[in-house]
């Protein structure tokens, strides 16, 4: 029964948040999640570039060729982990690499659309995700918990141009 009140009190306060709110602690999340990568960056001695959607990224392999565009249909192998380092998923394990076609929404979060324009075939990057990016939106994965930051390391194995 305390539960049930708990449960309800939280509901109604989510109820009368006002939308501005939720913007608001949407840019705490995000400021938060820089501040974590921007860390964990300079706690590794590592240099990295930001997109303007707010990815970090280091190529650690160069590839060659042109870069992915909208249409082009890709193949990357990768690893998905916690900035922690818990691995949760991996095409080099489970031996299916991601598969889409750029800007089809068949992608698998806000990330993968734009982690593959950003390499080249044969190039290898590392990829700092905040949360926002790392999963499609409404979603929920079993593996990560909500508000992680998700490190991709990212081979584009191929691209074909359409």
């Amino acid at each position: 029964m305390k539960n049930s009140l708990y449960i309800l009190a939280l509901v109604l306060f989510l109820w009368n948040c006002k939308s501005e709110d939720t913007v608001l602690l949407s840019e705490n999340i995000d400021l938060r999640e820089d501040r974590i990568i921007r860390d964990y960056l300079k706690e590794n001695n590592l240099s990295a570039q930001k997109t303007s959607s707010g990815i970090y990224y280091r190529i650690t392999k160069l590839g060659s060729g042109l870069r992915a565009n909208i249409g082009d249909s890709i193949v990357a192998d990768y690893v998905a982990k916690e900035i922690y380092g818990q691995i949760f998923e991996s095409s080099y394990i489970t031996k299916v690499p991601q598969k889409f076609r750029l800007g089809a929404r068949k992608s698998p979060s806000l990330a993968w659309e734009e982690i593959p324009s950003l390499l080249t075939k044969g190039e290898k990057a590392t990829f700092y995700v905040p949360s926002g990016l790392a999963r499609e939106t409404g979603t929920k994965n079993q593996f990560f918990p909500p508000q992680a930051v998700i490190i991709f390391e990212v081979e584009l194995t191929n691209l074909v141009r359409q």
